[in-house]
């Protein structure tokens, strides 16, 4: 940034009396100081984009493979929710039909001996 930029940026927020046409030694050294702060933060900032863009790749691939695993256990458990539904449907027809039925015809057998 040349001497005149500077000064326009120094000047930016004065009304046009306020205004100055060179800067004070004082000033000159606290633009030059923010500039070179500007700059580590920048660079700061470029690093923590880095880092994000990074990160986020690592973490997508983190996410397709948990996916899969689940799609997969999901798989799973759908089988076992089957045949937990059979063995609750045969243990209902046991104990509805069933054992009634056996009891009926030992219950007959005992009476007509």
């Amino acid at each position: 940034m040349n001497e005149d930029e500077k000064i326009k940026v120094y000047n930016a927020g004065f009304a046009d009396g306020q205004k100055h046409k060179e800067t004070a030694e004082e000033t000159r050294k606290f633009m030059e100081e923010s500039i070179k702060d500007r700059a580590v933060l920048n660079e700061k900032l470029d690093n923590l984009i880095t880092y994000n863009k990074e990160f986020h790749a690592e973490n997508k691939e983190s996410h397709e493979v948990i996916l899969e695993q689940v799609k997969k256990t999901n798989g799973s458990v759908a089988d076992i929710q089957q045949w937990r539904e059979r063995i609750t449907g045969g243990a209902a027809v046991v104990s509805v039909i069933i054992i009634p039925t056996v009891m009926f015809l030992f219950y007959q057998y005992l009476t007509n001996r």
